[in-house]
């Protein structure tokens, strides 16, 4: 099945330079990059590194925690008067939401990084984890993946990419929490949030132009490289080809950075 995929890449290089496609041409040359050359090791048992690798329960778990922790961040430092206290004090309005963003970030990659060992322990315990230095390529199921990386150091990817997404999602939690200071409304704005983004990130596997802007805005969309490097999943940008999933990396970035700004300005005209 490769060897047929890399025979088409090389006849599609050569059509397409023809035609001047440099999206084609960018998109087969990579095929031809990362595909060729593999030898997929089929010794160790892999059922261990795919129950592991698609293990997703604890991403709801850290979720809720999120949510219940930064809910009351500044509804109930409004009700005990805290929060006048602190913006009062020396450096305290500069100082008064950045700390609250670090602590949260700090706290959601803590706990992504905390249940990652412990997947990895509980799981290792249960089926066995051999070969951790075999392909990717070698499990079945990611045998078209475009990433010529070990089962480990895959695992280690998802994990850091994980990391980023819930610090990405808390820094918004924080937002919802900042602008609605009522519990109860910032409950229900977290809930709504997550369920509406957490749905689009559903579409990692779609092909129309909606679902794949759907994906790229999600935050959860990066709780799911996992099923994103299953196979080749490409987008064209500027007429140019990337993997869908390091312009997903861009694009939540991008939003990360408006957000902050978007915050910072709201703070300061509410001065």
């Amino acid at each position: 099945m490769i060897d047929g995929l890399l025979e088409k890449a090389e006849e599609n290089i050569r059509f397409f330079s023809d035609k001047n496609n440099k999206y084609e041409v960018e998109k087969n040359s990579f095929i031809l990059e990362h595909y060729k050359n593999r030898n997929p090791l089929y010794f160790y048992e892999t059922g261990g590194w795919k129950h592991l690798l698609s293990y997703d329960k604890s991403d709801l778990f850290i979720l809720v925690l999120l949510i219940v922790g930064i809910i009351p961040t500044f509804s109930k430092e409004k009700k005990n008067a805290m929060e006048i206290i602190q913006i009062t004090s020396a450096y305290g309005r500069k100082l008064y939401i950045p700390i609250k963003l670090i602590a949260h970030i700090f706290v959601a990659v803590w706990l992504e990084l905390l249940f990652g060992i412990i997947n990895y322990v509980v799981i290792h315990m249960q089926y066995g984890l051999s070969g951790t230095k075999m392909m990717l390529y070698s499990i079945n199921e990611y045998r078209y993946t475009p990433l010529n990386i070990s089962v480990i150091e895959f695992y280690l990817l998802e994990v850091l990419s994980k990391c980023i997404g819930f610090a990405i999602i808390a820094v918004i939690l924080t937002m919802i929490a900042r602008l609605i200071k009522n519990t109860y409304a910032a409950f229900i704005a977290m809930i709504g949030y997550t369920s509406v983004f957490l749905y689009f990130s559903g579409f990692n596997s779609g092909i129309t132009f909606v679902e794949n802007v759907l994906t790229l805005i999600s935050p959860f969309s990066l709780l799911k490289l996992g099923e994103l490097a299953t196979s080749l999943k490409e987008i064209k940008f500027c007429g140019h080809f990337m993997t869908f999933h390091s312009f997903l990396y861009g694009v939540q970035a991008t939003l990360i950075v408006i957000l902050l700004c978007t915050m910072f300005v709201i703070e300061k005209r509410g001065k």
